[in-house]
């Protein structure tokens, strides 16, 4: 950070590396979409909570979502005890393609 006199002659603070924040918090929100998954005993509102939460913040950042991407995404993250529920709606999905 360092300050700039600016074009009226008024001090303004400036960041350097801002790109490089950005480029940081992508990649690591990223890597946590990438990795998600619903933990053990997790309620689905709170799935959708912090699914929705890393989606919102990468949307923010310039990232690009297909509906259809996003959930199949959800639903590949879910527990055992929601994989017959997945599978048919996934199978629901390619029958009708």
């Amino acid at each position: 950070m360092f300050l700039d006199k600016g074009n009226v002659g008024h001090p303004r603070v400036t960041r350097e590396g801002t790109t490089d924040v950005k480029r940081a918090k992508k990649h690591a929100l990223i890597q946590e979409y990438e990795l998600f998954r619903m933990q053990q005993g997790e309620i689905i509102a709170d799935v959708q909570k912090r699914f929705t939460h890393i989606v919102n913040h990468l949307i923010g950042l310039g990232k690009v979502f297909d509906k259809k991407e996003l959930n199949i995404k959800i639903l590949k993250c879910l527990d055992r005890s929601w994989q017959p529920k997945a599978i048919a709606i996934l199978e629901s999905w390619g029958s009708m393609n």
